[in-house]
């Protein structure tokens, strides 16, 4: 569902290129999500004000201007890229005037930062780990349910996937910090499933860790294919996702017990 479209200001109102689609409010989607987790309910860690019904609306306009901003800011980046897009790219996408952009971010690499974090919490909250428990559903549902949560984030956010994987890494140490603990977050999960899987006799003998970076890797050269040509790779998503799911659990050769040789 798209937010309120906020007018323009009046300045930026005739620079050419600007777009008037509704955008999605990132900024209410990061409050919403901190608010349920019972942390601070705005990005910058400052607690909401009480406020009454005006000031309510007062700030849901900020927010759905800021969404708007972020919004633009992340078809520019996909597009251009990090190094060849200015914040006046920005403003001319978003429609705003300078002044309102350095309201809500302080550079260029303030919202480029905030747009890999809203993504990587997207990927973070679609992998579940593998419920042991009698009644839930068998591991390997629970998997391919994981491999669909994520294919789906991939696919659905074409832009933040080119962000993520051609964009993010290099632009400075303290980000590049913060997607290698991602990927390791995520080696750890996928990790964990291993040793969990081979406790229960469903996983074959292996190094976990190794493994483990092989499904990583194998997850992130499909991502990097789909961008190649994502119209070919969205309307095949089923066929992705148990191509995936088989060749990671299963590898490419039929092993027969007899001699444990391939056919």
């Amino acid at each position: 569902m798209h937010p309120e479209r906020i007018p323009m200001d009046q300045d930026a109102a005739e620079s050419p290129g600007v777009s008037n689609e509704p955008m999605v409010d990132f900024s209410v989607m990061r409050w919403e999500r901190a608010s349920e987790s019972g942390g601070p309910s705005d990005p910058h860690g400052n607690e909401p004000p009480v406020v009454d019904g005006r000031s309510r609306r007062a700030q849901r306009i900020r927010q759905a201007r800021r969404g708007q901003v972020l919004e633009a800011a992340l078809d520019v980046f996909s597009r251009k890229g990090y190094h060849r897009t200015s914040i006046t790219d920005i403003i001319r996408a978003a429609g705003i005037a300078r002044g309102t952009f350095y309201l809500y971010f302080g550079n260029k690499q303030a919202i480029f930062d905030e747009l890999l974090g809203i993504f990587i919490d997207k990927i973070v909250s679609s992998v579940h780990r593998v419920n042991v428990d009698l009644n839930a559903p068998p591991p390997v549902e629970q998997i391919r349910a994981n491999v669909t949560r994520v294919v789906d984030v991939l696919v659905q956010n074409e832009n933040f996937t080119r962000l993520l994987l051609r964009q993010a890494v290099g632009q400075n140490p303290e980000f590049d910090e913060r997607i290698a603990v991602f990927y390791r977050k995520t080696l750890d999960l996928i990790e964990g499933a291993l040793v969990l899987g081979q406790s229960m006799g469903i996983v074959r003998f292996c190094d976990p860790q190794v493994v483990a970076s092989c499904i990583l890797g194998s997850l992130k050269e499909v991502a990097n294919q789909f961008l190649l040509d994502p119209n070919k790779w969205r309307s095949k998503k089923d066929v992705l996702v148990g191509e995936i799911l088989d060749y990671n659990l299963k590898g490419v050769f039929h092993w027969p017990h007899s001699n444990g040789q391939p056919s």
